[in-house]
């Protein structure tokens, strides 16, 4: 009989926009070193010397954050639970490796994927997307490892004003001036623990090798023929 999936309660509301709000935070505060980078690197007089002109160049320099918040377990089970044809009938097998890999190293969750409905529909529509050919079982963990973010989007506003309110921009009536020895803002909330869940977590050794030793057909696709699947 195949393991039915854990449910995770979704958090209280209050919880749930508290921590949506500090991802936020952290993706303006990433979002700021990028445009301060990018305007140290132009010479002086290509720099935007308008509010509208510097907004445009905040759009073109940053792009939605990806937080790499959520329990890799609670992914694989999403994919159990969508009964994908390359995990069919190895349920049990699956979340027992899983557990026993992770277990003591994986750290608390910082997210469900109850709290972020659309990244689960995310995750299971671009596991669909990945092809009839053969994966491994290390192959199917680094996509998982790499798909297990929640999208932050980031406002080019706060960005602005960020960089305003720490002295790096100067607004003198309609023209702005980049003062380059203002350091970017330095957020007191934003550790460096929290710029770190903006980075790929794309490997885990631990698991390849348990999953690897204990269910080496687990993660096979049922392949009509040759072929190789990429990471998205």
């Amino acid at each position: 009989a195949e393991a039915r999936r854990t449910v995770v309660p979704l958090r209280p509301w209050r919880e749930r926009q508290a921590q949506r709000r500090h991802l936020e935070l952290v993706a303006v505060a990433l979002s700021c070193r990028r445009v301060h980078a990018r305007l140290l690197a132009c010479r002086p007089e290509h720099r935007p010397a308008c509010e509208e002109g510097f907004l445009a160049f905040i759009r073109r320099s940053v792009a939605p954050g990806r937080a790499y918040v959520l329990d890799v377990r609670e992914v694989v089970e999403a994919l159990l639970g969508a009964e994908l044809p390359l995990l069919r009938g190895y349920a049990k097998q699956v979340k027992l490796a899983m557990n026993r890999a992770i277990s003591g190293d994986a750290g608390p969750p910082r997210a469900t994927l109850a709290d972020w409905p659309l990244e689960e529909k995310r995750i299971v529509n671009g596991a669909r997307r990945l092809g009839r050919a053969s994966a491994s079982a290390a192959f199917l963990l680094r996509w998982v490892y790499s798909q297990a973010f929640v999208t932050i989007e980031v406002s080019p506003d706060a960005v602005f004003r960020a960089l305003c309110g720490a002295g790096c921009v100067c607004k003198s009536g309609l023209r702005l001036t980049f003062l380059p020895d203002q350091e970017p803002p330095d957020f007191a909330t934003v550790t460096t623990d929290d710029l770190e869940l903006f980075e790929p977590q794309t490997s885990h050794p631990a698991i390849y090798g348990a999953l690897a030793a204990q269910i080496p057909q687990a993660f096979m696709w049922q392949a009509e023929g040759p072929g190789s699947a990429g990471l998205n």
